[in-house]
């Protein structure tokens, strides 16, 4: 099954490579025309909603206290730890953000590399 993603600024390139590897839709802030714009998270979410996207991101304080803020009224959001070993991070992440519980209004959760 293939995923729409919206990797957030701070994402790193080649996991965004290795998702589409994978056979994943993934479009960057570059890609959209929104980088280097200090645009606000709630902007981020809004316009991954809207393009039927989940959110990838590596601002785990941030995301997780705006998932909060917007009582689950938002899209998808995948929150990864920083993991030197890219393919095991992208293995991970798809594979925890297939769980049950991850549909619109939630996020994944601490996704990491392997099998954690």
């Amino acid at each position: 099954m293939s995923a729409r993603l919206y990797a957030n600024e701070n994402f790193h390139r080649g996991v965004v490579e290795m998702l589409r590897e994978m056979g994943h839709d993934v479009m960057t802030t570059l890609e959209a025309g929104r980088s280097h714009r200090k645009i606000p998270d709630e902007e981020v979410v809004e316009y991954a909603t809207q393009q039927s996207r989940a959110v990838l991101t590596f601002n785990r304080r941030d995301f997780i206290q705006l998932h909060k803020s917007l009582g689950g009224a938002h899209g998808r959001i995948v929150i990864c730890h920083v993991n030197a070993d890219l393919v095991a991070l992208a293995k991970g992440m798809m594979m925890r953000s297939a769980r049950p519980g991850t549909s619109a209004g939630s996020w994944c959760g601490s996704i990491m590399g392997g099998s954690q």
